[in-house]
């Protein structure tokens, strides 16, 4: 009995020490694919609050990522945002050869990312 006790506590403490520094799960908030499909920008939510007041549920920080559609490979990933929910069509814009993505709510983080494989 004792030794089914430190086993459990030791797992309790192993998972504890695998969720410091990463998110339990991710949530894509938003999905967004190029003209001609190849590519797509996700809004990955991994920041979670336990406890939120009415309204706050879908705040929350994490990234924007380009994904390859065929391959699913991740292309490139913006920094940490605070707040992913404010993300949307207005956000970005594809034309050939990139994507401009503007990562913040006042447009004032733009960046280029080429429509590239490689």
């Amino acid at each position: 009995m004792k030794r089914l006790a430190i086993a459990a506590l030791v797992l309790v403490a192993f998972l504890a020490g695998l969720s410091f520094g990463r998110p339990w799960f991710e949530q894509v908030r938003f999905v967004a694919c190029s003209p001609n499909g190849n590519f797509r920008l996700e809004a990955i939510k991994t920041e979670w609050m336990p406890i939120t007041m009415p309204g706050q549920g879908g705040d929350g920080g994490g990234y924007i990522r380009l994904v390859d559609n065929y391959s699913r490979r991740v292309l490139r990933q913006s920094p940490y945002l605070p707040q992913v929910s404010s993300f949307s069509h207005e956000s970005y814009a594809w034309n050939e050869r990139a994507v401009t993505v503007k990562l913040d709510a006042e447009n004032t983080i733009t960046e280029h990312w080429p429509l590239s494989r490689h």
